[in-house]
């Protein structure tokens, strides 16, 4: 790149202004008081620098540029606003007025709606109350609910609104079927109303009678689990009555019943109230053998040895009138006492 020499030239005069004939092509002009000036390469003079700018015509182009601008203080026609008119022509005057058809959103305020468009629930203390309401307060169509009885009425005249007349008692329909859960109020449990029911109309109960036996029957002693090897444990019926048996001594006292071993093996004792039944006397070794025979037991509560273990695993029913024989048999440390009876004795 090659650079051109740059002359210089001055002038005494504060303010002059060097024209063409001046300056050449990058001659640059200096007044000594406050500018410095150029000219360009389209001929033209240009103030580039000094101690100050006295007005427009010192900046360059500031004239033009301002020329192009508007007042701060202006005006626009509606036709010098790009779209302004399109715009306006869209829009509605302030005061207007609006077809209800037009309207597809927002809410109206109450005070906008007639108030034959309004259907309400109004509420009163009671029927007295009710036929004392006037075209103020409801108007045709309105529902009137009594307090006292919870009934809702709809007014149908409002001319008679002091009479039954004006008013329909609301009365709610009935559902074709409605889903337990959408049942409201309804108890946690429920008391059922005495009735019977065929056994038919409860599932499987016939299938479950028939694999039951009647109330009254009797058994084989074989089907009944170890009956006859406790049996075959047992002395013979008949030997109860063999004086080889020794009485025993029974004592009571209270409700106690005791049956003393060290004195025999048979006792003999009539319930006249509830009793206790305490084996004693038993020998230290080997089991003891009791046998009592009981008279109205059945008519008492009994309350048997602790430990006891009766055969089949019921405690037997004993005849409240009639004597029945009760077996005994206490083991070593008399922690266990297996018993049967034989009721009927």
């Amino acid at each position: 790149m090659s650079y051109s020499r740059i002359l210089l030239k001055t002038a005494r005069t504060a303010g002059a202004v060097p024209s063409t004939s001046d300056l050449a092509l990058r001659e640059i002009a200096f007044d000594d008081v406050d500018s410095i000036y150029v000219r360009k390469t389209d001929g033209s003079i240009v103030k580039v620098g000094g101690s100050s700018i006295d007005g427009i015509d010192d900046v360059p182009g500031l004239q033009a540029a301002l020329d192009a601008k508007a007042a701060n203080s202006h005006t626009h026609t509606i036709a010098s606003v790009t779209d302004l008119q399109t715009k306006l022509d869209g829009k509605a005057e302030a005061v207007h007025t609006q077809d209800a058809s037009t309207i597809t959103s927002g809410v109206f305020d109450i005070a906008r709606i007639p108030t034959a468009a309004l259907e309400r629930m109004v509420g009163v203390a009671n029927t007295a109350a009710r036929l004392a309401l006037t075209t103020a307060t409801v108007q045709l169509g309105d529902f009137v609910k009594e307090a006292d009885t919870g009934n809702v009425y709809i007014v149908t005249d409002q001319t008679q609104l002091t009479v039954e007349a004006g008013y329909t008692a609301f009365s709610a329909g009935t559902a074709a079927s409605v889903p337990w859960t959408g049942v409201t109020g309804k108890p946690d449990s429920f008391t059922p109303s005495a009735h019977t029911h065929a056994i038919s109309d409860v599932t499987n109960l016939q299938t479950t009678l028939d694999g039951k036996a009647a109330t009254s029957h009797t058994h084989a002693i074989a089907t009944v689990t170890g009956l006859q090897a406790a049996l075959d444990a047992k002395a013979d019926a008949t030997a109860i009555s063999n004086p080889s048996l020794k009485v025993g001594a029974v004592t009571v006292s209270g409700a106690n019943v005791t049956l003393d071993h060290a004195t025999g093996v048979l006792f003999s004792h009539t319930a006249t109230a509830a009793y206790t039944v305490i084996l004693s006397g038993a020998p230290t070794s080997g089991e003891a053998v009791y046998i009592l025979r009981l008279t109205n037991g059945g008519a008492f509560t009994p309350t048997w040895p602790s430990g006891i273990v009766w055969l089949g695993g019921e405690v037997p029913s004993l005849s409240s009138s009639g004597t029945d024989e009760i077996h005994l048999r206490r083991s070593v440390d008399g922690s266990v006492v297996r018993a049967f009876a034989v009721v009927g004795f």
